[in-house]
């Protein structure tokens, strides 16, 4: 009984030791952050046809929040936002002052999104897939969508 008990707490110290190790590797194995290749649709675009739009999107860590870079067609922009339990929800703006916000679902690593801008007055949302081309754990401060320069 007594060898039994020093084998039991051996396993249980064993366990304590890898499990927090276990948990940051999933952590950051799910990570949003990375680059991204979109394609897009107006509000009246029809999804299962050619996308209206392509692009590149960034996203990245600021403190508990995430941002994103994104070049759409000749258009730059740029949001702040949360990732939480598979869901995305950015506010962004765009190069020509417009803004708007984003919201997203994660479908089997890709981001299944839905936007709507202020200028739109009928409110009707666009649609986009965001691909994961590449994960990212920083980025350098110097990063654009334009030369997505990224470290691993």
């Amino acid at each position: 009984m007594r060898r039994r008990m020093k084998f039991g707490w051996i396993w249980m110290l064993a366990a304590l030791a890898v499990f927090p190790f276990t948990a940051q590797a999933e952590d950051a194995a799910s990570s949003p952050c990375g680059v991204y290749d979109v394609q897009g649709w107006e509000p009246e675009g029809d999804t299962s046809s050619t996308p209206d739009y392509t692009g590149t999107t960034i996203i990245s860590r600021r403190g508990e929040a995430y941002v994103f870079q994104g070049m759409l067609d000749d258009s730059s922009y740029e949001g702040i936002g949360w990732v939480e339990g598979g869901r995305l929800t950015f506010g962004y703006r765009g190069s020509d002052g417009d803004g708007g916000m984003i919201k997203g679902d994660n479908r089997n690593g890709v981001w299944v999104c839905q936007w709507v801008a202020m200028s739109q007055a009928d409110g009707k949302p666009g649609r986009e897939l965001w691909l994961r081309r590449k994960p990212v754990t920083a980025l350098p401060d110097s990063a654009s969508v334009d030369a997505p320069e990224v470290t691993e």
